[in-house]
């Protein structure tokens, strides 16, 4: 009996160090980093950071990021840091570039081929469709895109406040590969103008008050 009483310990602690080991623990923080990792490609920048620090090259072009504020706007030749919040609600960067911009007719047609959620023109206002580029895929993490006037409110125009939301396009990613340098583009938002309006800023970026997070701002002229 004494033989019987020790197999069965033996097969006891056998059996907890399989359904408890180490092994699998390892393996699940090795899948959690794995995860982390996946969205920490480029670490977010310090606010000393020069703009030549950082270079990515794409084809022939060389891609150099600036740095902006409301004050000192992007113009639309430039590629500019736009702060994420990721899975984990870590902060993440992303490169953001605006590769066109459409207005009246050829907004709407947009709106209509990607079936956008809003279709009907509030009184006095004019649909914008702006079509731009990214280093992170809208699969992998949301970038929040905001239409303010030129000191980072909401627009006025004659006095009047708008309040102007911005709506996705789900329109299909293009991506282009270059060595280990994946660019994001053909990707879609619209919004409202006021009639009236003859420059406003469209802000890429989480916008945390007290919290040091780039915003791509760029500065749009009314055609």
């Amino acid at each position: 009996m004494k033989k019987n009483y020790s197999l069965l310990i033996v097969i006891m602690i056998i059996s907890v160090f399989f359904l408890t080991g180490c092994s699998n623990d390892d393996e699940n923080k090795n899948d959690l980093n794995h995860e982390k990792t996946k969205y920490n490609i480029v670490d977010m920048p310090n606010s000393d950071i020069s703009n030549n620090d950082i270079l990515w090259t794409l084809g022939e072009n060389v891609i150099e990021p600036k740095q902006s504020t409301v004050e000192e706007p992007l113009s639309l030749n430039d590629w500019g840091y736009a702060g994420c919040f990721g899975d984990y609600h870590e902060q993440i960067l992303n490169l953001v570039h605006i590769d066109a911009i459409y207005n009246g007719e050829d907004a709407e047609k947009f709106i209509k081929q990607y079936k956008g959620r809003k279709t009907s023109l509030t009184p006095g206002t004019s649909f914008v469709v702006v079509e731009y580029s990214t280093t992170k895929s809208s699969v992998d993490l949301y970038l929040n895109l905001r239409v303010c006037g030129l000191d980072g409110n909401r627009i006025m125009v004659d006095d009047k406040s708008y309040t102007t939301r911005t709506y996705d396009l789900d329109g299909t990613e293009e991506i282009q590969f270059d060595y280990n340098y994946v660019v994001y583009g053909k990707r879609y938002a619209y919004y409202e103008i006021p009639n009236g309006c003859g420059e406003y800023l469209l802000q890429f970026g989480e916008r945390v008050k007290g919290a040091d997070i780039p915003n791509a701002n760029f500065l749009i002229k009314v055609e």
